[in-house]
């Protein structure tokens, strides 16, 4: 079915990402305030690509859901968002970042693994799978983007994502579709009440035994 094209995610819809980060901000503003971060915002009023829309919240909510969930210490999440030209490439960055602990070198390389964790107790208590950067890194690819991170113990974390403002076909990875779906049981979970509230328990517990 996948190597057909069925449940495969449509990929040329106009999508405003100002409209998106808004959405995730919303959605996430009870963790957010919990977690006492304040979010400085830096994008234009509309930036419109061809993509796909779940995949696209899924890229900033699982990035901003990192911050919270992991960023130890964390006051500040910083979302930037320019338009950058590379011959007649024509791209948004979008930069994510936070003020938390940071992440050792060590660690570096393998963040966009499936399954790894930096600190599996930790992530077991809040319901962590080590899927979420992999799930967005994949979703950033689809839109034939890229993704990379810098961090520095005692300093925070550095995301910068670019995506293409037009949308170009290519052959499609066998899994797309089943990476879709997954996105979008995860997103609807978590904007269901009861996965707020499950979500929002388990991350104010983590931080009261810190």
């Amino acid at each position: 079915r996948i190597e057909q094209g069925a449940d495969l995610p449509e990929m040329k819809q106009q999508v405003d990402v100002s409209k998106v980060i808004d959405n995730v901000l919303e959605d996430t503003s009870l963790q957010l305030k919990e977690k006492g971060i304040e979010v400085v915002r830096n994008t234009p009023h509309e930036m419109i690509v061809n993509g796909n829309p779940t995949l696209i919240y899924g890229i900033f909510r699982n990035l901003v859901d990192n911050s919270i969930a992991y960023a130890t210490g964390a006051t500040r999440i910083c979302i930037i968002g320019i338009e950058v030209e590379e011959g007649d490439r024509h791209s948004y960055e979008f930069t994510v970042s936070d003020n938390g602990q940071g992440v050792s070198p060590e660690h570096l390389p393998h963040l966009f693994e499936r399954f790894y964790r930096v600190d599996k107790s930790r992530s077991r208590a809040i319901g962590g799978t080590g899927l979420g950067l992999s799930i967005t890194k994949s979703a950033v690819i689809r839109h034939h983007g890229t993704i990379t991170l810098t961090s520095k113990e005692g300093e925070g974390t550095t995301f910068v994502v670019r995506i293409p403002l037009r949308y170009s076909a290519q052959p499609m990875d066998l899994h797309v579709g089943r990476q879709h779906r997954q996105i979008s049981r995860f997103l609807n979970w978590r904007r269901s009440r009861a996965g707020q509230k499950q979500y929002m328990e388990k991350t104010v517990r983590v931080s009261r035994r810190r």
